[in-house]
């Protein structure tokens, strides 16, 4: 081989060690992007904006709700805020909650278990729901020591190869990213939004919430003469002779019950009156029976009687004599049928 030939291969190598660093970067730079989709933290945190307007309405939330779930669709790049939505199906749809007491708002995205990770599987929002590892507000947490380990084999084709890394089983943290959520709250007014939403939420809310027949007849009161845009008051009015039914049964059980523990009382009580009659007038030569804390039953004889202590003579327990509390001895009950021995 000549010295243009060894010069021209060698050349050719170099040429085709920076095609491969090339497309190893590409893939890299690919993979990290769809990691800013696909990370979990064990711990997310979900912070609230401080960023909050004041009230574009003087109406005050009733309490019925104690957080507004609006909804945040991107369409043509822009933000719009809804009262409908499926975050689940439409990966173009996003969700917030909004504080009916404080309007500061949080990310509506499911955070996972504790201890658990975000993968790249968990992009497809149809298999694994609407979560903080698919979500718009979230992105990979570069600082994470998966990522860093995930980058140094990447390059190095050491410990992560590019095959594994697009495997989807690498486990990744995300964390949230605020301006993304802030810049989205902002954009599509979400917060006066939830403002002027507040009073058909509330409205709504109080319906579902309302199956005792007190809370129907609340919900009916209320809203009867005038703020109705659903025709809820004429449903509540259907609900009610069934919730007013299913109240007076369950007055009539609660009150059954009630009678039944007062007759146990009464039925406590005289037991125990019958048995202080009982000990205060045994006698020697009196056959008596006590229950050890196994639950085995002993029978015995009255030898002897000093309140509050009697001396018995066992059947069927070892030692056979020895004194005894008289609260600790009743009427007998058959006869015995085991022998208790102390060794």
């Amino acid at each position: 081989m000549t010295i243009d030939q060894t010069t021209s291969s060698a050349m050719n190598m170099h040429a085709h060690t920076r095609i491969t660093i090339s497309v190893v970067a590409h893939s890299l730079a690919t993979f990290l992007a769809a990691l800013a989709l696909s990370a979990c933290s064990s711990a997310p945190v979900q912070q609230r904006s401080t960023a909050v307007p004041p009230p574009t309405t003087t109406y005050q939330p009733t309490g019925s709700v104690s957080e507004y779930p609006i909804f945040l669709k991107k369409a043509d790049g822009k933000w719009t805020a809804v009262l409908k939505g499926d975050p689940r199906k439409d990966k173009d749809t996003e969700m917030v909650y909004v504080s009916a007491k404080s309007w500061a708002y949080r990310p509506g995205a499911q955070p996972l278990n504790k201890g658990d990770s975000c993968m790249r599987k968990y992009l497809d929002r149809d298999e694994w729901g609407y979560m903080i590892c698919n979500s718009a507000f979230y992105a990979a947490d570069v600082g994470d020591a998966a990522a860093g380990t995930a980058l140094r084999g990447v390059l190095s084709f050491g410990l992560l190869t590019v095959v594994e890394a697009a495997s989807g089983i690498t486990p990744f943290k995300v964390k949230l990213n605020q301006e993304a959520l802030d810049k989205a709250v902002e954009e599509s007014g979400a917060i006066a939004f939830a403002q002027q939403s507040a009073p058909l939420l509330d409205y709504r809310a109080a319906y579902r919430q309302a199956t005792a027949s007190s809370a129907l007849q609340d919900f009916i009161y209320a809203y009867e003469k005038g703020f109705d845009p659903d025709g809820l008051v004429a449903e509540a009015r259907k609900k009610l002779p069934a919730a007013l039914e299913r109240d007076a049964a369950a007055e009539r059980e609660q009150n059954r019950q009630a009678e039944l523990a007062r007759e146990r009382e009464r039925r406590k009580q005289a037991a125990e009156a019958e048995l202080g009659v009982y000990r205060a007038n045994l006698t020697r030569g009196d056959r008596v029976m006590a229950e050890m804390t196994s639950g085995i039953q002993i029978y015995g004889l009255v030898i002897e009687v000093k309140p509050p202590l009697a001396y018995v003579q066992w059947e069927n327990k070892s030692p056979a004599q020895e004194w005894v509390r008289l609260d600790w001895l009743r009427p007998p009950r058959g006869t015995p049928t085991t022998f208790l021995r102390r060794d």
